[in-house]
Parts: structure tokens; C-alpha cells; sequence
């Protein structure tokens, strides 16, 4: 009967313990994406390599609202690249070469599996993304590469980012954080071609289209907890 109580004493420390972990020290985080790698948005009919995996640096912000076992966050990020190059349509087809740049806004949450120092998470983010394009297609079976056209395109939806991620709290005030998941992305396009022809044609087309894009590293932040419950 003692070795019972004294077992059910254990029990319910644990338990007490195990609750108390699930309570979150800070009710807010802010933070900055230090580092991310991961698949972006395909321009035209962009052939697909390891080289559509882009990695960026410090182009982020993150805010967090901690509410016990769940943190609702807002995401801010910019990607830019003066120097994106890809084949379009095939890889002897047309060589283009330009400047990229996307704007993303996300509102989700992230959920703890386990509480203690180092935690597994998942969650989701809903979201907006922009995307602009502005380059020029060249023949690269053309001794000095010909050129083609000049290309405008503009990229507009609704995202959808779903992640499984670990964060490690080495002191109450600072989190490292870092996450894996995939874009589902619906956009709108509106590309502009203008070929370099006697008649300089223009030609312009709408298109919708569904992209699926892989984040190996979606986010690596490093946030501040503030705020204490």
C-alpha cells in the first residue's frame, strides 16, 4: 500500500509538471527569418532542375501570439535574385535569364507535440504571394545567343503551407526554430512576350495555374519571447 502511494505521488509530480510545461512562459515572439531553402514559383514554361531550389538569407519576419498549446503567427518574407536563369520548354529551346522577385503573407499556427526545451511541432499557414518577373529569352544554339523576346510575368494567389518543424529554447526569452513542408500554390498569371521581329509583336496571355513546391527548409528563425503570463 505504501509503495502504491508513493508511486500515485510520482504519478500526479509528473503530471504536474507535464501541465505546467504546456503553458507558454512568453505571450509573444517576434522574430527574423535567418535562412531558408526551398522550390519557388516557375516562370513560363521553366524547365525544372536543381537549380530551382533557391536559398535566401535574412529575408524574413515572423510574430507570434502564444496562446497555451497553440501559437497563431503572422509571416512576412521577400525573396529577390537580379540573376534567375532557367531553359523554357526544353533544354536546347530558349535560354532566359532576369530579374525574380516575390512577396509572401501568411497567417497560421503552430501546435507543440511534446513541451520541454526541445520541441517537435506542426502546423499550417495561409497566405499570399506575389511574384514578378522581368528578363529576355536568347537562342543557345545561336553562336552569340540571338535574341528572342523580351518577357514580362506577373504570378498572384492564395497559399497554402502545411510543416512539421523543431524549435529548441535554450532560455525563456530566445527560440531557434526550424521547419519543413510545401507550398501548394494557385496563382494567376499574366505573361507579356515582346519579340524582337519587324512588326515588334507583343503577345499577352492569362493562365491559372496549380504549383506544388517543396521547402526542405522552409524557415530557420531566431525569435524573441516576451511577455510573461
Amino acid at each position: 500500500m505504501k509503495n502504491l502511494f508513493i508511486l500515485l505521488t510520482i504519478l500526479l509530480s509528473f503530471s504536474k509538471n507535464v501541465l505546467a510545461q504546456s503553458q507558454s512562459e512568453n505571450n509573444y515572439s517576434v522574430g527574423i527569418n535567418a535562412f531558408s531553402y526551398g522550390e519557388v514559383p516557375k516562370i513560363l514554361d521553366e524547365i525544372r532542375s536543381a537549380d530551382s531550389y533557391k536559398s535566401a538569407m535574412f529575408n524574413g519576419i515572423i510574430a507570434k501570439f502564444n496562446d497555451n498549446q497553440i501559437s497563431y503567427r503572422f509571416l512576412g518574407s521577400r525573396y529577390f535574385n537580379s540573376n534567375y536563369h532557367f531553359f523554357n520548354e526544353c533544354k536546347e529551346c530558349e535560354y532566359i535569364s532576369g530579374k525574380y522577385t516575390s512577396y509572401e503573407f501568411k497567417l497560421g499556427f503552430e501546435k507543440s507535440i511534446v513541451y520541454a526545451k526541445l520541441q517537435p511541432f506542426f502546423g499550417v499557414d495561409l497566405g499570399y504571394k506575389n511574384v514578378t518577373f522581368n528578363g529576355e529569352a536568347k537562342d543557345p544554339k545561336t553562336a552569340n545567343a540571338k535574341s528572342l523576346y523580351l518577357t514580362e510575368t506577373q504570378k498572384n494567389g492564395g497559399i497554402i503551407y502545411p510543416f512539421l518543424g523543431l524549435k529548441y529554447t535554450p532560455i525563456s526569452h530566445f527560440t531557434l526554430s526550424a521547419e519543413s513542408g510545401f507550398n501548394v500554390y494557385l496563382s494567376f498569371d499574366k505573361q507579356i512576350k515582346r519579340y524582337n521581329d519587324a512588326n515588334n509583336t507583343v503577345d499577352t496571355q492569362n493562365t491559372n495555374q496549380w504549383e506544388f513546391l517543396t521547402q526542405p527548409l522552409g524557415i530557420f528563425s531566431i525569435q524573441y519571447n516576451f511577455g510573461s503570463n
